[in-house]
Parts: C-alpha cells; structure tokens; sequence
C-alpha cells in the first residue's frame, strides 16, 4: 500500500517516463539506465547502491537490472524530511526531545 506522496511521485515518474520516450514494462519495470536518469543519479551511483544495498530494491532478469517505480517513488519518498513550519509545534517538538 502506498500513501497519497508515494503515489504523486510515481505518477510524476511514469509521465517523465512517457514525456521522455521510455518504455515501462507491464508491471512497471524500467531498465538501470532510465531508474538512474528519474532519480537524477549517475548510472554508477545505482550499481554502488546495489553493491552497498543501500538503493531501491530491484530485478535481476537474464543479467540486466530493473526497477519498479513504485519502488523509485517509495526510495524518493522515504528521504523525504519534512520541516515543520509552525512555529507552536517546532517548540512542542523541542520540549519532546528534551
């Protein structure tokens, strides 16, 4: 299940797929290259993830890599940090910590 977010984000991925040309699969699997291009890395930083199992999840098929967008729009979403505006709950998140 993914939050209202998760599902903007990979709505804005699939139509930067499209807009771009790309070809997403079925299921909603585009090649390394095209998942390095929407998150705006290198093609080496998504094999350094992958190493170091630090980036999204993905396929293995016949020797090339995949990745789902959802799991892009979730990896996206998941280093999101969220500053607080108002300035009562920035003091109510202060005295909490404290």
């Amino acid at each position: 299940m993914t939050d209202t977010r998760t599902e903007t984000t990979r709505m804005a991925l699939l139509a930067a797929c499209q807009e771009r040309g790309h070809c997403v699969s079925g299921d909603g699997r585009v090649p390394e290259t095209v998942a390095a291009e929407l998150l705006g890395v290198a093609f080496g930083t998504m094999r350094n993830w992958r190493t170091a199992l630090a980036g999204p999840p993905y396929f293995r098929i016949r020797g090339r890599i995949y990745y789902r967008i959802v799991d892009l729009a979730l990896f996206v979403e998941g280093g999101r940090e969220d500053h607080c505006t108002n300035p009562h709950e920035r003091a109510l998140n202060r005295i909490a910590k404290a």
